[in-house]
């Protein structure tokens, strides 16, 4: 039920954009796949709150730096592809800083997961019908109002 349209914007960040939208008028949704450029997303996830539509985070490997400081985690609800690595500051950086050796599968989505930093490890070629089950869930029967 649900279709994917894709916009890529240029500038001096890269960023991806997609926007999940369902041929029902139940929900239009943002989810964001984004590699820079962070401070360009807070308009559209503002957009997407005022609405009163979940904020879904897809975050694909690798997810680093203000990505992961800023919006990445602010979502309602935050979905990694297995293997993906999310962090903001680098293994070493933070090994160094800590004086610590940092476990194996430190900043991988499936040690976030069990810290509870993400909240569902799904494979990308998954994702679509998790997405889809996930917003009739959270949407249930109630109409959206326009986010754009």
């Amino acid at each position: 039920a649900y279709r994917r349209v894709s916009r890529n914007f240029s500038g001096s960040s890269s960023i991806g954009f997609s926007e999940t939208v369902s041929k029902t008028p139940l929900s239009k949704v943002m989810a964001n796949r984004a590699s820079g450029g962070s401070g360009a997303w807070f308009p559209q996830v503002e957009k997407v709150r005022n609405a009163g539509l979940p904020h879904i985070v897809l975050l694909a490997h690798p997810t680093t730096g203000g990505v992961t400081a800023s919006f990445a985690m602010l979502g309602d609800l935050q979905i990694a592809e297995p293997g993906a690595i999310i962090g903001f500051a680098g293994r070493r950086v933070i090994e160094e800083t800590v004086r610590e050796k940092l476990p194996e599968d430190f900043q991988t989505a499936e040690y976030l997961q069990d810290h509870g930093m993400v909240d569902s490890v799904v494979p990308r070629a998954e994702q679509p019908e998790f997405l889809g089950r996930v917003l009739g869930f959270l949407m249930g029967q109630r109409k959206a109002t326009r986010a754009a």
